[in-house]
């Protein structure tokens, strides 16, 4: 079973600030960007730009989203360079559906109404792109029934 992302939720925020605090996300926002390895001290001069932050209180978050498994820590020629776990998509990605597992364990039925009845904003482009994903979904399921 893969790791639980999220240990929270809060929906009174937006996009990745729901599951991640706010210096968590503007590291990992910055992290993301590089696309390859940061240190400590390029995303301290990256957040310095946008407002005041000491070097040990980036140092303690970007350790700690090590200790979660959101960065890798590797040791470099002078310092330590830390490198996402997984792509930014791949994040969402895995909160979406970790999300979604939770609330259709939770409330079942309920929750299945509830996004279909969201799902009538959607465009019929959307929709459609739906319903080809669930046709995909269901003819894997009945090609993996034969081969048992």
């Amino acid at each position: 079973m893969k790791k639980k992302l999220i240990q929270s939720f809060n929906l009174e925020k937006r996009g990745i600030n729901r599951v991640l605090g706010d210096l968590e996300t503007e590291i990992m926002e910055v992290a993301w960007s590089r696309g390859e390895g940061v240190m400590i001290k390029e995303v301290t001069e990256s957040i310095s730009l946008k407002r005041p932050i000491a070097f040990n209180t980036v140092m303690t978050v970007m350790n700690r989203l090590s200790d979660k498994g959101f960065l890798q820590k590797k040791p470099g020629e002078k310092a330590y360079c830390y490198l996402p776990v997984q792509t930014k998509e791949c994040f969402l990605n895995d909160i979406s559906r970790q999300v979604t597992e939770e609330l259709l364990h939770e409330y079942g039925e309920d929750a299945i109404a509830s996004f279909v009845q969201t799902l009538e904003k959607a465009s019929p482009e959307y929709l459609k792109a739906l319903e080809d994903l669930i046709k995909n979904s269901k003819d894997m399921k009945n090609d993996d029934t034969f081969k048992e």
